[in-house]
């Protein structure tokens, strides 16, 4: 199994994704997901960036390169967020 495939697995189980759920949202069939999971096809470059924005981490994440689970539009609205709980908080 491949670091990608991988990664998601772990999103998938971490999260409690359904499988049928992500598969919707990537516009494939269960059985198209599974074939990627199991790595007998292999994903395209924009199913790809999709899974990322799904669960909100970068495409680095998803191939190993970086342990940062957040994509910087993640990090960004986490800190806004923050922000806007502390100014709440006044």
């Amino acid at each position: 199994m491949s670091t990608l495939t991988n990664q998601i697995q772990l999103l998938i189980k971490a999260r409690r994704t359904k499988k049928l759920e992500l598969a919707k949202y990537l516009h494939v069939g269960r059985d198209a997901l599974n074939d990627y999971l199991t790595g007998k096809t292999q994903m395209k470059a924009d199913q790809i960036v999709l899974i990322a924005q799904y669960y909100g981490v970068s495409v680095a994440y998803l191939f190993g390169e970086t342990e940062e689970q957040l994509s910087a539009e993640a990090r960004f609205k986490e800190l806004e967020r923050k922000v806007n709980e502390l100014y709440q908080a006044r």
